[in-house]
């Protein structure tokens, strides 16, 4: 019970923040790509560090929602006009690939803005099934390995599993593997 009262405390904190400082969820143009949301924070420069801080407890907490981000990186510094303070700008980025947005928007989201919400269920419509289908080349992947070692070819296989013949070719002979593949075997 407390744990579930913490996770929503967690939730809701997220919402708050992402609410006023996360990018809005916009497509590429002429694409089905969703452009990767960036989360920016600004601290005197003095302070650099303590900044750098509070955004790997964001991640942290993100993190424990299977979302996946980069690193943190200093952006441009400049003087606040109001107060001539000198200012560093940093930031993350969630990517935006569709297990990583699809888990955002679900797990978390916006509570407020309206805008941002309205742009995520639109988003949440497109990627759906194509998050789904991320997910299954993930689970998919080490069987595939298996038939193969097992003497089957990634023609055989590909039938059996429901796969493209070309998204099997390229992981046994290219030796590529699904997005997220690797995060998820190092997260399991």
């Amino acid at each position: 019970m407390l744990n579930l009262l913490f996770k929503n405390i967690k939730i809701r904190f997220l919402q708050g923040i992402f609410d006023s400082e996360l990018s809005n969820i916009t497509r590429i143009k002429n694409k089905s790509a969703y452009q990767s949301l960036k989360f920016y924070h600004c601290k005197i420069i003095d302070k650099t560090d303590d900044g750098i801080f509070f955004l790997n407890q964001i991640k942290k907490l993100l993190k424990d929602f299977g979302i996946i981000t980069s690193k943190i990186s200093l952006d441009r510094k400049y003087t606040r006009s109001r107060d001539n303070l000198e200012l560093q700008q940093l930031y993350f980025v969630i990517y935006a690939n569709y297990i990583n947005l699809y888990n955002f928007i679900i797990k978390i989201g916006f509570l407020y803005n309206s805008k941002r919400r309205m742009s995520a269920l639109v988003a949440l419509r497109s990627i759906e099934s194509l998050a789904s289908l991320e997910e299954k080349k993930i689970r998919d992947y080490p069987k595939v390995i298996r038939l193969k070692e097992n003497g089957w070819s990634s023609y055989k296989i590909a039938k059996k599993l429901g796969l493209r013949n070309h998204i099997v070719k390229q992981w046994l002979f290219y030796k590529t593997k699904p997005r997220l593949y690797k995060y998820r075997i190092n997260n399991s």
